[in-house]
């Protein structure tokens, strides 16, 4: 199973989510949740790679907005300190 580090932030409109290690990857989503899926598909489409993992790395905007405002939900994965998304301490989360 592949892992590739996700940077994720606020556009104007839309959240916007890029592969680290290839800069062709990227998309964006109405959420961060949206965002994450488009950018796995993303991977599975144009790297030809099943299931892949993904590290998400928030800008730091949005690990403030998300211990300050409510509204926006997450489901089953942890915000770390360093702005990435984490499963308890079993690695990265697979979105």
């Amino acid at each position: 199973m592949q892992a590739f580090n996700v940077d994720i932030w606020r556009g104007e409109k839309f959240y916007i989510a890029k592969c680290l290690e290839h800069s062709n990857c990227f998309t964006q989503g109405e959420t961060i949740e949206e965002a994450i899926r488009n950018v796995k598909e993303v991977i599975e489409l144009i790297l030809e790679v099943r299931h892949p993992w993904v590290i998400v790395h928030l800008k730091d905007e949005l690990v403030e907005a998300l211990s300050v405002d409510k509204t926006i939900k997450l489901r089953s994965p942890l915000v770390g300190q360093d702005g990435s998304f984490r499963e308890g301490l079993k690695g990265p989360a697979r979105c």
